[in-house]
């Protein structure tokens, strides 16, 4: 496998995106975070959840039982890391897209806006935040209770993994199943063959042509080909 990612600051004075790709025993792990502007922290609440989700994956092994153990689980040692650290967690707020890539599944879980796509066996798999016109500036978070009933939860068996890719919206295009499956497809296609240095060059080149000012941050994880 080769896997990273990238995190441009936008027009904010300090960029509150975090990403981390990780290999792990059992596995790999890609969680991608966006903080939310409105919390003077979040830049901290997106670090330690990048971080807390590659741990405890790693804990779990990448196989899981209960969708809802393990988050509760990343969300219980994110509160904990914040306080151990005298953060208040609600200036901490941020989102979560969480992908989990074990022997013979793939759990993927979003919690906010972002993406995730997934190209596996003979299909793609997306997770998004299909908004209504009056909810575009709304977005779930990580906040100071835990809300299993707000995740977008995803398990998908396997044979033949390809590609994977999580974002934050400042990835911004027409976001729907149609185009997140194309672009998976696309980035497969596009990548498999290059260097890893190649694809960070690349996306580092095309990544700040997407319009608004936001953060932009793309986390990914591809077979080689």
């Amino acid at each position: 496998m080769k896997f990273g990612g990238v995190s441009l600051k936008g027009n904010h004075a300090v960029n509150q995106d975090s990403f981390s790709v990780k290999e792990v025993h059992g596995g790999y792990v890609v969680a991608v975070s966006d903080g939310l502007g409105s919390r003077p922290l979040s830049q901290a609440g997106s670090a330690v959840l990048c971080q807390t989700a590659c741990q405890v994956a790693e804990e779990f092994s990448c196989n899981i039982e209960d969708d809802e153990k393990f988050l509760a689980t990343i969300f219980n040692r994110w509160v904990q890391v914040l306080t151990e650290n005298n953060l208040a967690v609600e200036k901490c707020n941020a989102t979560a897209l969480i992908a989990v890539i074990g022997a013979k599944n793939i759990w993927a879980y979003r919690l906010g806006d972002g993406f995730i796509s997934i190209a596996a066996d003979e299909k793609f798999s997306v997770l998004f935040d299909a908004k209504e016109d009056d909810s575009v500036n709304v977005t779930e978070c990580l906040r100071a209770d835990f809300q299993f009933e707000k995740w977008e939860c995803r398990r998908i068996e396997y044979k033949n993994f390809f590609g994977l890719v999580a974002a934050t919206d400042g990835i911004t295009f027409n976001i729907d199943e149609e185009n997140l499956s194309g672009f998976i497809a696309d980035f497969c296609a596009d990548y498999a063959t290059r260097e890893l240095g190649e694809i960070l060059t690349d996306l580092k080149a095309w990544l700040p042509t997407l319009i608004g000012g936001d953060d932009k941050t793309l986390a990914f994880l591809l077979k080689e080909a």
